[in-house]
């Protein structure tokens, strides 16, 4: 009876036993699941305070200032001026012919060379005269027979010898020999090559022993103590070029091959005439100037820029042309053009928040500066700067540089104030 009764206990034990076993298996899964649900979360925590960190820092970097160089805007007087080509041409120029057939002989004077300053009149050149001084002789001759003929037949026409006739046909005879002695002196006279101004001769080409033909180009005779240049003015700028000439007829010209100092030679022309109708080729005007040359500084064929003022405005606004940004409509093309401006910030425009205490209501704190987006309208382009009509003012903070990396309303820190615009270009 004992062992009956002690089976159902130990078979209960055994059950109870395996229960437990199960019970601790349970427990460690349970344990090892809430570990890596822990990890996990642990893990999603982590990345999230990564990205949090990264979008502070993203931006603070958005929000820290950028460095910016301004100018100061202010009215001032500008000049519109072209520019437009010209070319140095002599005042008189003279291509002096040969008025003789002959050979060139040499003389016991200094002979002219190229380059030599001469004279009205001065000879340049001799012919050799033989043939022309016999001719001249002989025509001398029948000069002086025609003239003994008419007073023998004049003193005949008294007497009654001869009739009027013969006198008349005496003094035709005698007008021709005069005419034909003084062809012969003027063919004599013709040997020698003289100029017909004072100048410089240029291009002397014939040399002594050569043979020439009446008509063959003996020399080129240049005055150039004063200069001459043609400025074509475009058909649009004729009425305000004349406006202002009539006032100033003065216009600057700058001559690249010749320095002066650090740069180029600078003249001035006084307009002499500008022309009423237009070259045809072309279709500009003419515009002659008159240059002083006493040096000889400036040379025919040298060429030079014209300075010519269309306008002088007073009380008006320029920038650095660099400083405008060109915004391109899609659909009609069209084109707008913006500068930014350095300006306090509006007062209700919360820039950054203040992470003193990041439980409570952050504080808005704003930058000293911001960039102010303007529309602006360009006038006339002069250089490296361009004249605003509108959308600017005395005053204004104008960003010169670092325009191109701020936008509306960026915090901008200005590191440099410029006076002068022409620090740009350095």
């Amino acid at each position: 009876m004992a062992t009956d009764d002690s089976h159902p206990d130990a078979e209960e034990h055994v059950q109870r036993k395996a229960l437990l076993w199960e019970l601790y298996g349970l427990a460690i899964v349970l344990s090892a699941g809430c570990l890596i649900l822990g990890g996990l979360y642990l893990l999603v925590q982590w990345h999230l305070a990564d990205i949090k960190a990264k979008r502070s820092e993203d931006n603070g970097k958005r929000n820290a200032p950028v460095p910016v160089a301004v100018v100061k805007v202010k009215h001032q007087t500008i000049t519109d001026t072209i520019h437009l080509p010209g070319r140095f041409e002599a005042w008189v120029a003279v291509e002096v012919p040969a008025e003789a057939a002959g050979q060139i002989i040499p003389t016991d004077t200094t002979p002219v060379v190229d380059g030599a300053q001469v004279k009205k009149g001065q000879p340049l050149l001799h012919i050799d005269a033989t043939d022309y001084e016999i001719a001249a002789r002989s025509a001398k001759a029948a000069l002086q027979l025609a003239q003994q003929n008419h007073e023998r037949t004049g003193k005949l026409v008294t007497e009654g010898v001869k009739s009027s006739s013969a006198l008349e046909k005496e003094a035709n005879a005698l007008k021709q020999a005069q005419a034909a002695s003084e062809a012969a002196d003027l063919a004599l006279e013709r040997c020698v090559v003289r100029s017909p101004i004072k100048g410089v001769v240029d291009d002397l080409l014939p040399e002594a022993g050569e043979y020439v033909h009446s008509g063959d180009k003996i020399a080129s005779v240049l005055a150039f103590d004063r200069v001459r240049v043609d400025i074509g003015i475009p058909e649009k700028d004729v009425d305000q070029v004349r406006a202002y000439i009539e006032k100033n007829r003065n216009v600057e010209l700058q001559v690249d091959a010749i320095r002066s100092g650090n740069g180029p030679l600078l003249v001035e022309g006084t307009c002499l005439h500008l022309s009423y109708q237009p070259i045809a080729e072309a279709y500009v005007y003419l515009m002659q100037l008159e240059v002083s040359n006493p040096e000889h500084r400036l040379r025919p064929g040298m060429f030079c820029e014209a300075r010519i003022v269309r306008d002088v405005r007073t009380n008006a606004i320029s920038i650095p042309l660099s400083s405008v940004l060109t915004q391109t409509d899609a659909s009609s093309g069209k084109n707008t053009y913006h500068v930014y401006v350095a300006e306090e910030p509006d007062a209700e425009r919360p820039v950054a928040t203040s992470p003193a205490n990041p439980k409570s209501p952050a504080a808005p704190l704003l930058p000293a500066l911001v960039s102010k987006w303007r529309t602006v309208t360009c006038g006339i382009l002069m250089g490296r700067n361009v004249e605003i009509t509108s959308g600017l003012k005395p005053g204004d903070r104008l960003i010169v540089r670092g325009q191109r990396s701020v936008a509306h309303n960026s915090p901008v820190m200005i590191t440099q104030s410029i006076d002068d615009p022409s620090e740009l270009r350095r």
